[in-house]
């Protein structure tokens, strides 16, 4: 039969104003567990109901069923053991029954009780109180060294000493002996402490370290001010803020002066007697209170603005030869009572291509249960995508919501990445007559165009002639990094004829693949005298806004072409124009009619197409 492992059980036994500190582990254990206490390993081995092996570190000891062994400043004992029946105690595994076996370690220390009692815990200024102080040894074994450590704050002096510190020391303290000292406090300033002296003794060789209660020493001021504000407000709501003002000492009388500043959006309305008003924001009290008498004063005001509203009071207060200066703050807590300007776009995104149709609103919300606002003005703007839009009522109740300024537009083309900022901004006039302004603003991006293609335009002869043809042959280059699918467009003056050709085609190409988009005929006429602007549209699946790539042909007896629109290109046999992928954003020349071919997906955006260009 295998018997289990007691429950350990270390006490430390310390007592701290007549209450005992200890400290133990108890618990069943079975044959071969192990278990630590601090940092000591223990085993424990079952032979029999009588005795048990424990290891203790290296060390193993034979215990006796009741019996204890004792090294150093430790006691081990074998407490009990399983019987049967005891179901509790006892497991079973294959097969097998293991009886437990209840142990206890305990650390032998000292047990000290400590009384402490103070003459008077709220003394007056200068006052002396007496500190008896009580250690008894109510344990089992003898106290060797003892020390009791005050150190007190300043404003209280021990003994009259400036060094603010008590030591007491005893040698020896006996099994059942007590040691009684007094020492005295006095309170040389206005403090509030709590007094907690440190105690040191010592079993043998090992230290310990004791903590008792602290235990309060109060040198109360000899006033005392109570202040209340209304808590929660409503703008425009009349709050109330009372102070009562106390003097306390019983001799001597109390003279006081206390100046309490309002800040922005609180505004004082009246007040009871002796409270005086200085330009609608600053209160002032003076007066003189006769030993044991009080005084309460009560300001009534109403608030303009939401959110934390600070009312900081400066006190000088005097009693006797002792003034006092003293700071305090109040907080009126104004519930949000405003209007709440929100900027809402249609799609809910801030991100955009060039050409989205996008919905923007200014929205006011009146969210107060109480207030309602007066000459409301406005205007809702976004420089870069619409006019302002302004906005009026006279007046705007509670819980309302107004959808102001409501306006469309189109993000604008762009070449790199633009934010452009959407604002709206106004103002309105609460209860009280202040007159509050609002600002919210929204950042929309629009992403740049993208480049995709490299067109290429090659015009044959490369001087035109009036009378004369012009041969136009139009290639696009896919230099996006993937497959794609795009419209091209041709535009040009309607006095020129077609004569041959088409103007509009639907491509797909692989990406870094090349394809001539189509190839035309124009007549000029004979009395043309303008230089010849081709342009073309190209319009990529998915995407918005089209890119332009344009080209002026020189015509004989036309002023001659500038520099940047001269032909990038010549050929011998015409004339190559080169597009940089440079788009115009001053709209598009008059289209000639274009024939469609392969127009599959395309189809559905040719009217969209017509809308621009037209």
């Amino acid at each position: 039969m295998v018997y289990a492992r007691s429950l350990v059980m270390i006490v430390l036994a310390l007592m701290c104003a007549s209450t005992a500190y200890a400290a133990a582990t108890t618990a069943w254990y079975y044959s071969g567990d192990t278990f630590n206490v601090g940092s000591t390993v223990f085993s424990v081995e079952g032979t029999d109901h009588e005795r048990v092996l424990l290891g203790v570190g290296s060390t193993l000891y034979v215990i006796n069923l009741g019996e204890c062994k004792e090294q150093g400043l430790s006691k081990y004992c074998y407490v009990q053991s399983a019987y049967p029946g005891d179901k509790d105690h006892i497991k079973y595994a294959a097969g097998e029954q293991y009886y437990g076996y209840q142990i206890s370690v305990e650390e032998l220390a000292p047990k000290l009780t400590i009384k402490r009692i103070m003459s008077k815990n709220s003394p007056r200024l200068g006052e002396s109180v007496d500190v008896e102080v009580t250690v008894e040894n109510t344990g089992e074994y003898s106290v060797n060294y003892f020390l009791y450590n005050e150190s007190v704050p300043e404003g209280i002096l021990v003994d009259g000493s400036s060094a603010r510190t008590f030591l007491h020391t005893q040698k020896t303290l006996a099994v059942g002996d007590t040691d009684r000292f007094t020492y005295r406090l006095q309170a040389t300033d206005y403090v509030s402490a709590n007094l907690q002296p440190r105690i040191t003794y010592q079993y043998g060789t090992a230290k310990y370290n004791m903590t008792v209660p602290a235990i309060s020493f109060v040198v109360d001021t000899p006033y005392r001010i109570d202040r209340h504000i209304t808590s929660s407000l409503s703008m425009g709501e009349r709050g109330t803020y009372s102070l009562n003002l106390t003097n306390k000492d019983p001799d001597l009388p109390l003279i006081a002066r206390l100046v309490i500043r309002f800040s922005d959006g609180i505004r004082p309305t009246d007040s009871s007697s002796g409270f005086i008003i200085h330009n609608a924001s600053v209160g002032i009290i003076n007066v003189t209170l006769q030993p044991g008498k009080n005084s309460t004063y009560t300001l009534n005001f109403t608030t303009s603005l939401g959110g934390a509203l600070r009312i900081p009071i400066n006190a000088t207060i005097t009693s006797g030869d002792t003034t006092f200066n003293k700071y305090y703050e109040d907080t009126a807590t104004v519930k949000s009572d405003k209007i709440n300007p929100v900027i809402r776009v249609s799609t809910g995104r801030t991100t955009f291509k060039p050409g989205e149709q996008i919905t923007a609103s200014g929205i006011l919300q009146n969210a107060n249960a109480k207030t309602t606002f007066q000459e409301i003005s406005g205007s809702l703007e976004g420089k870069g995508l619409f006019d302002p839009k302004t906005f009026s009522h006279d007046s705007f109740g509670p819980g309302r919501n107004l959808t102001e300024a409501e306006v469309q537009f189109i993000t604008p083309p762009v070449m790199n990445a633009t934010s452009f900022i959407i604002t709206l901004r106004g103002k309105y006039s609460t209860p009280t007559g202040d007159i509050i302004a609002f600002e919210t603003n929204k950042s929309l991006r629009v992403e740049p165009i993208k480049e995709y293609v490299v067109l290429t335009r090659t015009v044959t002869p490369k001087n035109a002639t009036p009378g004369g043809n012009i041969t136009v042959t139009v290639n696009a280059k896919n230099v996006y990094n993937e497959y794609l699918t795009f419209s091209a467009h041709e535009t040009y003056d309607p006095s020129l004829v077609r004569s041959s050709g088409i103007t509009f085609a639907e491509v797909s190409l692989e990406r870094d693949k090349s394809e001539d988009l189509y190839i035309y005929q124009l007549t000029v006429p004979e009395n043309y005298t303008a230089n010849i602007n081709l342009t073309t549209v190209i319009l990529v699946k998915d995407e918005v806004v089209p890119a332009r790539y344009s080209s002026v042909i020189p015509v004989s007896g036309a002023p001659p072409v500038p520099t940047e629109a001269a032909v990038a290109n010549t050929t011998q046999d015409g004339n190559s124009n080169q597009s940089s992928n440079r788009t115009t954003e001053d709209g598009a020349d008059t289209p000639a009619t274009a024939d469609k071919k392969n127009l599959g997906f395309f189809a559905s955006i040719w009217d969209f197409l017509k809308g621009i260009f037209s």
